[in-house]
């Protein structure tokens, strides 16, 4: 890779990473998207079904739901802590978290150290 070609894939890269919430479900959408990535047997990108399965068949109806319902928040629209949590990714650390957290031994250093 030249540096030219290095340079074209580092702004692609940067423009499509730096997306808002609404761009990248829209570019999640195109043909673009839906061609991108390692396809298993021709079928749907393994990206596309893993997010599929982490958000089930309602997760952009659900999504939609929860961010776009009129109300008081506590943190503006612009903070980057709305942008964080409106990722998907969220959902898969806390339950990565949840997971880990459960671990036998995880449970036994608590138990240990707190002495309840």
């Amino acid at each position: 890779m030249d540096d030219s070609e290095r340079k074209e894939t580092w702004d692609e890269f940067h423009e499509l990473v730096n997306m808002k919430p609404a761009e990248l479900e829209k570019w999640l959408e195109s043909e673009q998207s839906q061609s991108a990535g390692q396809h298993k047997d021709g079928g749907e990108s393994t990206g596309h079904a893993s997010g599929s399965r982490v958000a089930g068949p309602d997760g952009p109806a659900v999504r939609a739901r929860i961010h776009h319902t009129p109300g008081p928040r506590w943190f503006g629209p612009h903070r980057p802590i709305r942008t964080v949590h409106a990722d998907a990714s969220m959902f898969v650390g806390g339950l990565s978290a949840l997971l880990q957290s459960l671990h036998p031994l995880a449970m036994a250093a608590v138990a240990g150290h707190f002495g309840y």
